[in-house]
Protein backbone atom coordinates (compact mmCIF):
# COMPACT_ATOMS: atom_id res chain seq x y z
CA UNK A 1 0.00 0.00 0.00
CA UNK A 2 1.37 3.43 -0.86
CA UNK A 3 1.35 6.35 1.52
CA UNK A 4 -1.45 8.90 1.12
CA UNK A 5 -0.47 12.10 2.98
CA UNK A 6 -4.18 12.83 3.58
CA UNK A 7 -4.96 9.40 5.10
CA UNK A 8 -3.06 8.63 8.31
CA UNK A 9 -4.05 4.96 8.15
CA UNK A 10 -1.58 4.56 5.25
CA UNK A 11 1.42 6.15 7.02
CA UNK A 12 3.94 3.36 7.49
CA UNK A 13 7.25 4.71 6.14
CA UNK A 14 8.46 8.15 5.10
CA UNK A 15 10.11 6.75 1.98
CA UNK A 16 6.65 5.81 0.67
CA UNK A 17 5.54 9.46 0.66
CA UNK A 18 4.57 10.46 -2.91
CA UNK A 19 7.03 13.37 -2.83
CA UNK A 20 9.76 10.72 -3.24
CA UNK A 21 8.00 8.75 -5.97
CA UNK A 22 6.93 8.95 -9.58
CA UNK A 23 3.72 10.71 -8.56
CA UNK A 24 5.40 13.82 -7.11
CA UNK A 25 4.62 15.89 -10.22
CA UNK A 26 0.92 15.16 -9.67
CA UNK A 27 1.09 16.99 -6.33
CA UNK A 28 -2.35 18.60 -6.73
CA UNK A 29 -3.89 15.11 -6.48
CA UNK A 30 -2.30 14.12 -3.18
CA UNK A 31 -1.68 17.40 -1.32
CA UNK A 32 -4.07 19.90 0.26
CA UNK A 33 -1.35 22.57 0.06
CA UNK A 34 1.34 21.96 -2.61
CA UNK A 35 3.14 25.21 -1.71
CA UNK A 36 4.43 23.57 1.49
CA UNK A 37 6.81 21.47 -0.60
CA UNK A 38 8.66 24.21 -2.51
CA UNK A 39 10.68 23.25 -5.56
CA UNK A 40 9.93 19.63 -6.47
CA UNK A 41 13.32 19.33 -8.19
CA UNK A 42 14.95 19.15 -4.74
CA UNK A 43 13.26 15.83 -3.99
CA UNK A 44 14.80 12.57 -5.05
CA UNK A 45 14.41 9.70 -2.67
CA UNK A 46 14.18 9.47 1.09
CA UNK A 47 17.62 8.98 2.67
CA UNK A 48 17.17 7.60 6.20
CA UNK A 49 20.83 8.31 6.97
CA UNK A 50 19.97 12.04 6.77
CA UNK A 51 16.73 11.87 8.75
CA UNK A 52 18.02 12.71 12.22
CA UNK A 53 19.35 16.26 12.19
CA UNK A 54 22.18 16.02 14.72
CA UNK A 55 25.92 16.13 14.28
CA UNK A 56 27.64 13.76 14.28
CA UNK A 57 24.99 11.65 12.60
CA UNK A 58 23.94 8.58 14.57
CA UNK A 59 24.22 5.08 13.03
CA UNK A 60 21.87 4.25 10.17
CA UNK A 61 19.93 1.59 12.10
CA UNK A 62 19.25 4.09 14.86
CA UNK A 63 18.01 6.70 12.37
CA UNK A 64 15.68 4.13 10.79
CA UNK A 65 14.26 3.32 14.24
CA UNK A 66 13.69 7.02 14.95
CA UNK A 67 11.96 7.49 11.58
CA UNK A 68 9.68 4.51 12.33
CA UNK A 69 8.92 5.91 15.79
CA UNK A 70 8.18 9.35 14.41
CA UNK A 71 5.80 8.31 11.64
CA UNK A 72 3.95 6.04 14.08
CA UNK A 73 3.58 8.95 16.53
CA UNK A 74 2.35 11.32 13.80
CA UNK A 75 -0.19 8.70 12.69
CA UNK A 76 -1.34 8.24 16.30
CA UNK A 77 -1.62 12.02 16.82
CA UNK A 78 -4.08 12.29 13.93
CA UNK A 79 -6.04 9.25 15.10
CA UNK A 80 -6.37 10.49 18.69
CA UNK A 81 -7.17 14.09 17.74
CA UNK A 82 -9.85 12.86 15.35
CA UNK A 83 -11.25 10.67 18.11
CA UNK A 84 -11.29 13.58 20.59
CA UNK A 85 -12.42 16.42 18.31
CA UNK A 86 -14.25 14.84 15.38
CA UNK A 87 -13.52 15.41 11.74
CA UNK A 88 -10.14 16.96 11.01
CA UNK A 89 -8.25 17.96 7.90
CA UNK A 90 -4.56 17.07 7.89
CA UNK A 91 -1.52 16.21 5.84
CA UNK A 92 1.81 14.51 6.44
CA UNK A 93 4.52 16.75 4.97
CA UNK A 94 8.14 15.78 4.37
CA UNK A 95 10.24 18.69 3.14
CA UNK A 96 13.44 18.48 1.13
CA UNK A 97 15.79 18.25 4.13
CA UNK A 98 13.74 15.26 5.39
CA UNK A 99 12.04 17.25 8.13
CA UNK A 100 8.67 15.62 8.67
CA UNK A 101 5.58 17.08 10.31
CA UNK A 102 1.82 16.96 10.16
CA UNK A 103 -0.51 19.94 10.02
CA UNK A 104 -4.01 19.49 11.38
CA UNK A 105 -6.98 21.81 11.19
CA UNK A 106 -10.47 21.71 12.54
CA UNK A 107 -12.98 24.47 13.34
CA UNK A 108 -11.27 25.19 16.69
CA UNK A 109 -7.60 25.26 15.80
CA UNK A 110 -4.79 24.90 13.32
CA UNK A 111 -1.71 23.06 14.58
CA UNK A 112 1.55 21.65 13.38
CA UNK A 113 3.16 18.68 15.08
CA UNK A 114 6.84 17.85 14.67
CA UNK A 115 8.81 14.92 16.04
CA UNK A 116 11.46 15.97 18.59
CA UNK A 117 15.13 15.15 18.48
CA UNK A 118 15.75 11.57 19.59
CA UNK A 119 18.17 12.46 22.35
CA UNK A 120 15.48 14.20 24.39
CA UNK A 121 12.73 12.67 26.48
CA UNK A 122 10.28 14.73 24.46
CA UNK A 123 8.52 12.97 21.64
CA UNK A 124 6.58 15.75 19.90
CA UNK A 125 6.56 19.51 19.51
CA UNK A 126 3.16 21.16 19.12
CA UNK A 127 2.65 24.54 17.47
CA UNK A 128 -0.79 26.12 17.73
CA UNK A 129 -1.92 29.08 15.65
CA UNK A 130 -5.29 30.55 16.61
CA UNK A 131 -6.44 34.18 16.51
CA UNK A 132 -7.55 34.31 20.16
CA UNK A 133 -4.33 32.85 21.59
CA UNK A 134 -1.82 33.63 18.85
CA UNK A 135 1.02 31.21 18.27
CA UNK A 136 1.92 28.90 21.12
CA UNK A 137 4.53 26.17 21.36
CA UNK A 138 4.44 23.10 23.62
CA UNK A 139 6.83 20.20 24.19
CA UNK A 140 5.05 16.89 24.72
CA UNK A 141 6.40 13.67 26.20
CA UNK A 142 3.73 11.54 24.50
CA UNK A 143 0.85 11.62 22.06
CA UNK A 144 -1.66 11.40 24.90
CA UNK A 145 -0.11 14.45 26.60
CA UNK A 146 -0.38 16.40 23.33
CA UNK A 147 -4.09 15.52 22.96
CA UNK A 148 -4.66 16.33 26.63
CA UNK A 149 -3.06 19.76 26.10
CA UNK A 150 -5.38 20.44 23.16
CA UNK A 151 -8.38 19.32 25.22
CA UNK A 152 -7.38 21.70 28.03
CA UNK A 153 -7.05 24.59 25.59
CA UNK A 154 -10.04 23.94 23.36
CA UNK A 155 -12.42 21.58 25.12
CA UNK A 156 -13.28 18.17 23.77
CA UNK A 157 -16.67 18.59 22.10
CA UNK A 158 -16.68 16.68 18.85
CA UNK A 159 -17.30 18.72 15.71
CA UNK A 160 -18.35 16.23 13.08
Amino acid sequence: MSLDPKNYMTWNAFQDHPIFGHDKSNIEAWSHDPDRYGDLNYYGRFWPEHYVHIDPAPPLDYQKQIAERDIANLRLVCQQIESAFGRIRYELVVIDDFTAYVWISCPRFFIQVYPCFPDKELVLKLYIDRPDIGVAEYDCESVSILVERLSQLFGQERTN
